[in-house]
């Protein structure tokens, strides 16, 4: 069997390296190492078998993976989070994380953030320090009071329907907290560490005329998680409604990982199709087709059970001919690799994942590179 190259490091790295891929089962060899002096050998090659490809990348892309720190925090049961506004779009992302979390063994975090009236209210232009906020406390404390009884009966109306079968069964924890909502998420799941973010949002008529202050958005630019979001006229409901996906490739090694990711997350019927779509850019105006077919050949291989096939799009004229595919052949699902970015690129030239949610009307699975 074929072995490739993952990595060149110097010796202490590359032996960490080595340690922590064989603790997950995966076959490793080092090559180039100086036997006689094997501390300092420089550019020493981590070789794997091929077929461990992406495994092996899924370890290496985590932050901090292979940081030695016994502080370090371990969440055994990764949670799937949904951060929930109690209205009727949060049941549907609810079923959705029930269905996922349940074929993954672990549980659901419902979570709900609120804005007291004092974070609304303007600062006080008195110079006079001890003015009464007898009144703004109270409100506060009313606002508290009634947050809290309504993640309440939500949290009931879920458990309800998990009772009569409507919703699968799976454990469910709550929190409410105070917060700006986005900030909050971002807070929550730094904590919880979920394998995945489940959001419902607004219709595409609607986040348009909303694009400042979008929660959905921010979590996609701040939260290094996946997350899927699912419009409120969305038909998808569970993993077993989606029978075509849409993903959008660079190419690049990333799109293995975010590939493997989406074949782990979402519990996939046989033979869903998954149409692998170029996603052009300013620096690839023009489909790379070399690579394009060779992530294909890869998909192929490694992912028998999903049917692949790729579309190559005119950069030109992209979203045309994107709604031209959907329209011949509808898609349930989009995927996209959602890439790091620094603010001012945020800003200036949002990731294709930040543009799809707001112009298109389709469930989207946003995976971190």
């Amino acid at each position: 069997m074929r072995q490739i190259t993952i990595a060149i490091h110097t010796f202490p790295y590359a032996l960490r390296l080595k340690h922590t891929l064989e603790e997950a089962g995966i076959e490793v060899a080092l090559q180039n190492v100086n036997l006689e002096h094997p501390i300092v050998s420089p550019g020493v090659r981590v070789r794997i078998h091929e077929h461990d490809l992406a495994k092996a990348l899924r370890i290496i892309e985590v932050p901090g993976s292979l940081i030695m720190d016994d502080d370090a925090m371990f969440n055994p049961v990764a949670q799937v989070l949904v951060p929930t506004d109690l209205s009727e779009n949060s049941v549907k992302a609810c079923r959705m994380a029930l269905s996922i979390a349940a074929a993954h063994d672990t549980g659901v975090y419902l979570f709900h953030s609120f804005i007291t009236p004092s974070l609304l209210s303007p600062p006080p232009l008195s110079d006079e320090l001890d003015f009464d906020r007898t009144e703004q406390l109270a409100a506060d404390e009313l606002t508290d009071r009634n947050e809290e009884a309504a993640m309440h009966r939500f949290g009931e109306r879920i458990n309800n329907e998990i009772a009569q079968g409507k919703m699968p069964s799976a454990l469910i924890e709550m929190k409410v907290t105070e917060g700006i909502p986005e900030e909050a998420i971002a807070m929550t799941a730094k904590e919880i560490g979920p394998l995945l973010i489940v959001m419902g949002t607004r219709a595409a008529e609607k986040k348009e005329r909303e694009v400042i202050g979008s929660v959905t958005a921010e979590v996609l630019d701040t939260v290094r998680y996946p997350v899927l979001s699912l419009p409120e006229n969305s038909e998808l409901e569970t993993p077993d409604d989606v029978k075509r996906i849409v993903y959008f490739a660079t190419p690049d090694q990333q799109d293995i990982v975010a590939i493997d990711t989406m074949s782990r997350l979402m519990p996939l019927n046989k033979d869903t199709e998954v149409t692998i779509v170029n996603m052009p850019s300013r620096r690839f105006p023009t489909a790379d087709t070399s690579a394009l077919e060779s992530l294909l050949t890869y998909c192929t291989d490694h992912y028998p059970r999903l049917d692949f096939s790729l579309v190559e799009l005119p950069a030109d004229d992209f979203a045309e001919s994107l709604r031209k595919l959907v329209e011949r052949h509808p898609a349930d699902l989009f995927c996209i690799p959602n890439r790091r970015r620094g603010i001012l690129s945020r800003i200036f030239n949002p990731t294709l994942a930040h543009r799809m949610l707001f112009k298109a009307d389709m469930p989207i699975l946003s995976i971190p590179v």
